[in-house]
């Protein structure tokens, strides 16, 4: 593809050596802004919307308000240079400025203009001046555009060894000096913006996390870093929605919006080209979604779309680059007007938008006359844009490396602008560019062998609420470059349900005691298993039986305990009270009836009723009853075998006599039923004792034996 586009270029400059000119006269913007100088630079903003057929690539009216900033901020930056002394001494440096709009293959139509002519066509006589006036010999390029138009931009721009520096342009693809070695950049690349966004997820362990991206070279890249530094750091990514460059059908927002409510990321990291930021919102707006989500935006996430939805950006985060106020610049601007800056194109224009007014002043338009206003500072629609200091940077990089290379090997043709220029050309401005080390608005610039910025970093910033604005953006901290390292204070941040801490972003909550994760396919995915109760975890993998007389502790339940018996407390324990009270009374009565018994015991009822057995049967209850008191008793050797023996004795004295008095009555009875003189042996009471003897006999030696 990269073959096929330089071969094109190739033969678009042959047919401009022929014919001298392009015809894009009628694919762009005419405006340009320009001013003379010994040496130019270039600078493409995006100023127009897109036109409205094929032949006109631009249209005539203003897109963004804030690109009038960025113009006036190189005329700026330009006319503060030829103002100083100390560079650039005896050379004035000019500039140009035209409109690339909203169309992508506008800047490539753009850059056309800056083809170098040969010097047979400069001198050819049938080529207009006019149209010659329209191709600028320049020195180098400055843009504060996106990463995909930069890319375009600079592949045209190295077949003529033009070079560029960008103010916010970060994508990682342009690091590659291989393929852009005229490139360089005051900011530093996306992979370091992706590792602050991450930092800022571990700082609040939000370890689950959404992600909504632009198609191409910034958002696209953008994505891949935060994806790969997070999975590095153990972050799990639930939904990936990518937004097209050009969305013919929107319900691409209905879906994403859908997908983020579907996988439950509280945080949703956002690195989108501007034009996408505002339809997201809106869509917000649309499901109601405000509080829903944690907005973690990339450096776009500042741009004038943002302030048309002041709820739905309460408590979000902006990942934004480090740039110092220029303040003389702000007090020029906001002093500029339609009458004492005739010289740009465009500024009328953009004074009837900044304040909805209108000029003429026969027309029957409600709107107020623009005459009526006579500073920037009484429009509502008037806000700062955080990107000047570093377009200002661009200009000073280009000023400071003119300035070296002159000095070093062009000195003798001060004065000559032909010469100079030639001089230059013959020179390596990229080398001098790539050496500077000056102050600028994030510090001191210089760049790396790529031509990144080496030492920037970024300020982090926070959407709070504010009654005035609808919101208010503050700084709450920053993540330095040279030490890759956050440095956050949060006292004054925003949590959207109103509490002191960071609402959670996780997949799955913690298992609880004695439950082991069943692992899903995320690392931060899991479902709980509730083990056994007298289980207990190992690893939180699997669950492990705990030995007889053990049982798993109750904190943790991954280590099995001892079972502490639990004894009953002689002095404060009411079981042991009601116990011993019931048994004492039970045990009373039994031996005041037995008392009886043996009191009354020649009576003919009492004899009537077999008293042996019966003596047996009260035994055995005051017994029965005494063995309570045993189990009332810590646990010993002794008063367990007491107890187990006692017990079972105990049941059969009781038992054993009640059974053969049973079987005597039962025997007299049916004897007597019919008409038997002769009753069996063994039912004299004698014999019956014997064989009651033997009954608990057996019983007491199962009871050894076991």
């Amino acid at each position: 593809m990269k073959i096929t586009l330089i071969l094109t270029l190739t033969i678009m400059t042959c047919i401009a050596h022929v014919f001298g000119y392009f015809q894009i006269q009628n694919k762009l913007s005419s405006k340009t802004y320009n001013q003379d100088g010994d040496l130019i630079l270039a600078a493409p903003f995006i100023i127009s919307g897109p036109g409205a057929t094929r032949d006109a690539l631009c249209s005539e009216s203003l897109y963004y308000l804030t690109s009038m900033q960025l113009v006036e901020a190189v005329a700026f930056a330009v006319n503060k240079i030829n103002a100083r002394r100390d560079i650039l001494p005896n050379v004035t440096l000019g500039f140009t400025t035209l409109d690339i709009c909203l169309r992508t293959s506008a800047s490539l139509a753009g850059m056309l203009h800056f083809i170098p002519m040969s010097e047979e066509t400069k001198a050819c006589d049938n080529i207009s001046s006019n149209t010659k006036s329209r191709f600028k010999e320049i020195v180098g390029l400055v843009t504060q555009i996106g990463s995909q138009r930069n890319q375009l931009i600079a592949n045209f721009l190295n077949i003529f060894s033009i070079p560029q520096i960008a103010s916010v342009s970060t994508s990682d693809i342009l690091s590659n000096n291989d393929d852009y070695p005229y490139f360089s950049r005051v900011v530093p690349p996306d992979r370091f913006q992706a590792q602050a966004i991450v930092d800022v997820m571990l700082y609040f362990d939000w370890s689950y996390y959404s992600m909504v991206y632009s198609e191409g070279a910034y958002g696209a890249n953008g994505m891949g870093h935060v994806k790969r530094i997070a999975k590095a750091k153990g972050l799990c990514n639930a939904y990936l929605g990518m937004l097209p460059l050009i969305i013919t059908d929107f319900t691409i927002y209905d879906d994403i919006i859908q997908n983020l409510r579907r996988k439950k990321a509280k945080v949703v990291v956002l690195f989108l080209e501007p034009i996408h930021i505002g339809e997201l919102l809106t869509y917000i707006d649309k499901y109601n979604a405000q509080g829903e989500f944690i907005w973690i935006g990339s450096d776009t996430f500042e741009e004038p779309e943002v302030e048309k939805f002041p709820e739905t950006v309460h408590g979000a985060f902006s990942i934004q680059l480090t740039a110092q106020p220029d303040y003389d610049f702000i007090a020029h601007y906001e002093n500029l007007t339609p009458w004492n800056n005739p010289q740009n194109p465009w500024f009328k224009a953009f004074w009837e938008l900044a304040f909805d007014c209108i000029w003429d002043v026969n027309s029957t338009d409600n709107r107020p006359l623009c005459t009526n206003f006579k500073s920037l500072t009484e429009s509502t629609k008037h806000k700062k844009t955080p990107w000047v200091p570093l377009l200002i940077d661009t200009v000073n990089a280009f000023g400071y490396a003119l300035d070296n290379l002159i000095k070093q090997h062009c000195v003798d043709v001060i004065g000559n602008k032909q010469d100079l220029f030639h001089c230059i050309q013959k020179s390596d401005l990229t080398a001098f560019i790539r050496e500077l080390d000056f102050r600028g608005s994030s510090g001191i610039i210089s760049f790396d062998e790529n031509g990144d910025a080496k030492g920037a970093g970024y300020v982090i910033k926070h959407f709070i609420p504010n009654r005035d604005t609808g919101y208010e953006v503050i700084e709450i901290g920053s993540w330095i470059r040279t030490t890759e390292s956050l440095d956050l204070y949060t006292r004054d941040v925003y949590w959207y349900n109103s509490t002191n801490t960071a609402p959670k972003s996780i997949c799955s909550q913690e298992c609880d005691v004695g439950e082991i994760k069943i692992q899903l396919e995320l690392p931060c995915c899991w479902d709980c298993f509730k083990c056994y109760p007298n289980d207990i975890t190992i690893n939180n993998s699997y669950c492990s039986h705990c030995p007889t007389f053990e049982w798993p502790d109750e904190n943790t339940a991954t280590t099995c305990t001892l079972i502490e018996p639990d004894l009953i407390k002689l002095t404060s324990d009411y079981l042991f009270t009601s116990l011993f009270v019931l048994a004492s009374l039970g045990m009373t009565a039994t031996l005041f009836i037995l008392g009886l018994f043996i009191y009354w015991r020649n009576e003919k009822i009492i004899k009537a009723s077999t008293k042996e057995f019966i003596y047996f049967l009260l035994i055995a209850t005051v017994l029965v009853y005494g063995i309570s008191f045993v189990y009332l008793l810590n646990p010993s050797v002794i008063m367990c075998y007491c107890g187990r023996v006692g017990f079972s004795i105990g049941f059969t004295i009781l038992y054993a006599p009640l059974l053969v008095k049973v079987a005597r009555i039962y025997n007299i009875f049916r004897a007597g039923s019919k008409l038997q003189l002769n009753l069996p042996k063994w039912i004299e009471i004698k014999k019956s004792l014997i064989i009651t003897f033997a009954l608990i006999t057996i019983q007491v030696r199962q009871v050894e034996y076991i």
